[in-house]
Parts: structure tokens; C-alpha cells; sequence
């Protein structure tokens, strides 16, 4: 691993136990073993790196989404959305959406973080609009709605889980969203 991605790494795991206001250079510096100037050398801010790490789990995210595609059932594929956090979080329920753990903390975020953690759910909306039009019952408004209320159940299931460390507030609710997004 180079060492800007090792930087980036430790970043994002940062970000995901702390937030963006509860880590630092030196966090990340005595995490891996290198000066702070060495990461300074890679990215001159804290905004330069959080961009860089959201930049790349959008990537991630965009890569999922597109083997989502490959799964001819439109249904299936918003089931199988679903299911992914399920198993995300019964692995460790605090391990949720870097993008939503940065939510809370828009207010003091950089400009180019808050449009980063913007065009992440701008584009999972996108998706599940274009998945629930798939369906060919739904008219637009319908499936911006759908869109609208299957991005707040499941981020909303996150937190809870998240907040009480346990996976089963998600995976309670699990059922229900796939019932509601697939009729």
C-alpha cells in the first residue's frame, strides 16, 4: 500500500470512530508511524484528506452500485442494496456510511466536503429513483418518494444501530424497508 493510501486508510477509519472534528494529523501520524509533516507533504489540509477520503468511498460505492446493476430484477436489486448494510452492520454496527457519520457535522465542515458528502446522495438517490421507475408502475413523483423514504430508513437504521451498538436495530427493520421498497 503506498503511503497516501495508508494516509487515507487511516483517515477513514478515523472519520468512522470520530468524526471529522475528533481526528487529527497527529492521530494519524502515530497510527501508522510517520511524521505529521510526511502527511502534510501528501495532503496540505484536513480538507484535502477528508475530500480524498470520501472521493474514494464514493468510488467504492459507485463500483457497488454498478454490480447492483448487473442483477436483472430491479426488485432484487434494491433487496440486495438493503441486505449489504444489513450484513455491513452485523459485522459492527458502528461501522456505518462515512457520508452519514459526516452529517451531523455539515455546519463546520469545508465547502468541498459538504459538496463530496452532497453528490454522494445525490447519486444513491439518483439510483434508486432510476431502479424504482425500473419497475415500470411508478411514475416520477412515486419513485422520488420511495427514493426519499428507503435512503431515510436505512441511514436512520444506521444511526440507531450505530448509537446503541447493535446491529439488530437495523436488521429489525431490514424487512420492512424491502417490503415497502419492492411492492
Amino acid at each position: 500500500m503506498s503511503r497516501s493510501n495508508e494516509i487515507i486508510s487511516s483517515a477513514h477509519q478515523l472519520i468512522l470512530e470520530r468524526g471529522y472534528s475528533g481526528f487529527s494529523y497527529a492521530d494519524i501520524a502515530e497510527q501508522i508511524g510517520i511524521k505529521k509533516a510526511s502527511i502534510h507533504y501528501y495532503f496540505p489540509s484536513k480538507a484535502n484528506l477528508t475530500q480524498q477520503v470520501i472521493i474514494n468511498y464514493r468510488n467504492v460505492i459507485q463500483s457497488n452500485m454498478q454490480l447492483l446493476n448487473s442483477i436483472p430484477d430491479p426488485k432484487d436489486r434494491i433487496k440486495e442494496f438493503i441486505l449489504f448494510w444489513d450484513k455491513c452492520l452485523a459485522k459492527n454496527p458502528r461501522d456505518i456510511c462515512l457520508c452519514a457519520i459526516l452529517i451531523s457535522e455539515i455546519p463546520i465542515l469545508p465547502e468541498e466536503i459538504q459538496d463530496e458528502i452532497q453528490a454522494h446522495f445525490s447519486e444513491l438517490k439518483e439510483w434508486l429513483i432510476s431502479t424504482f421507475e425500473s419497475y415500470g408502475n411508478n411514475n416520477k413523483n412515486d419513485s422520488i418518494e420511495r427514493a426519499n423514504l428507503l435512503l431515510a430508513g436505512i441511514h436512520g437504521g444506521m444511526l440507531t444501530s450505530r448509537i446503541f451498538n447493535d446491529s439488530n436495530n437495523f436488521h429489525s427493520i431490514k424487512n420492512k424497508l424491502i417490503k415497502l421498497a419492492t411492492n
